[in-house]
């Protein structure tokens, strides 16, 4: 697997949890990674971590809770669909998919 870098301290079984989970899906196969934990944790700080090591092997999404816990439980949802929307046309990326319409 991927050496940890040396800028980034403290996460090394954070960061071989994620490359075994990775290695573990074939080609062109899709899974959501979600990491969860206390706010100031550094959540946030791990994602792009990881977003740096996969490059263009894989397409990285955040979506962000309201620190307070208020508001829509599918808001980190929304803001990872309005990403994808941004990069291309979501609706070329489900063609011939039969569930697209929902």
């Amino acid at each position: 697997m991927t050496q940890v870098a040396d800028h980034f301290i403290g996460r090394a079984a954070e960061l071989e949890a994620t490359d075994r989970a990775l290695a573990a899906l074939r080609d062109g196969w899709t899974a959501p990674l979600a990491i969860e934990g206390e706010p100031g944790i550094g959540k946030t700080r791990l994602a792009q971590e990881l977003s740096t090591r996969l490059g263009r092997s894989a397409q990285v999404l955040e979506g962000h809770c309201a620190p307070d816990g208020e508001g829509s439980a599918y808001a980190p949802f929304a803001e990872m669909v309005r990403a994808v929307r941004e990069l291309d046309p979501l609706e070329a990326r489900l063609a011939g998919d039969p569930d697209a319409s929902a």
